[in-house]
């Protein structure tokens, strides 16, 4: 009997050891940083970039090349780079956890609608400690204006050389979504509020604003209610009809 108890202690000691073993080597892999990278999960939350609240763009399309303008307003104050998140977050609804990604200003450029390498590369510099299992990434896009050579491009207004009572508010936007561990592009597509006019000057999420509102200097457009109520609605309406369309947590686990 006490040789049987002998024996047994010696095998449950040799087990404690080993295991002890195990745990050290594991303490050690992980160490070095590769093991525990490899095996720690994005969390799950989305990470969201909006990158157009800057700059608004008021552009003039002449007769001829001489009379065409454009110029560059100053935004900010309308914050709506956090209203995107918002949207986001609203459409995802509370049981998501919503990041922002902070970047400078400009650091997700406008690209052609099927290139996402720029958009990639962004994200690897600036959302790599975001460690989240999808990315909601807007930018800027742009759009023909009619039959004319002029390139309208993100928040801005535009008229022609005839006075007109309205004139029209865009907001030519991409809405993509990216892995949150490779940062590939999964899916995109064009904001959108629906289906447009045939008679609309371009097809993309506008609004008509009375005339009395166009901006006589970009110093004055920050300061104008008018436009600011009328972009941020805008805005709203596009993210609000488009967000829907992308399918945003499809493919994560536990994702809807």
């Amino acid at each position: 009997m006490r040789f049987s108890v002998s024996f047994v202690c010696a095998v449950a000691g040799a087990s404690i050891l080993a295991g002890c073993a195990g745990g050290i080597g594991e303490m050690q892999n992980s160490a070095g940083g590769n093991v525990r990278e490899q095996a720690s999960p994005r969390e799950a939350c989305v990470g969201v970039v909006s990158d157009i609240g800057h700059p608004f763009i008021i552009k003039t399309i002449g007769f001829t090349v001489f009379g065409n303008d454009e110029q560059l307003a100053s935004i900010e104050s309308w914050r709506i780079d956090d209203l995107v998140v918002s949207r986001v977050a609203a459409h995802l609804g509370p049981r998501v956890a919503i990041r922002r990604v902070t970047h400078p200003k400009g650091a997700f450029a406008p690209e052609g609608y099927l290139q996402s390498g720029n958009t990639r590369a962004a994200l690897q510099k600036y959302a790599a400690a975001t460690r989240c299992s999808r990315f909601v990434v807007v930018r800027r896009h742009y759009a023909p204006h009619g039959t004319t050579n002029q390139t309208l491009y993100g928040l801005g207004v535009v008229k022609g050389a005839l006075p007109m009572p309205t004139f029209p508010l865009h907001a030519i936007l991409v809405v993509g979504v990216y892995d949150g561990r490779t940062f590939a592009n999964l899916r995109q597509t064009q904001s959108t509020i629906g289906k447009l006019s045939i008679w609309s000057p371009f097809f993309a999420p506008h609004v008509q604003v009375d005339s009395s509102a166009w901006p006589l200097a970009p110093e004055v457009v920050a300061n104008n209610p008018k436009l600011r109520e009328a972009t941020r609605e805008l805005v709203i309406k596009s993210m609000d009809m488009t967000l829907p369309l992308l399918n945003v947590r499809e493919g994560e686990p536990g994702g809807t």
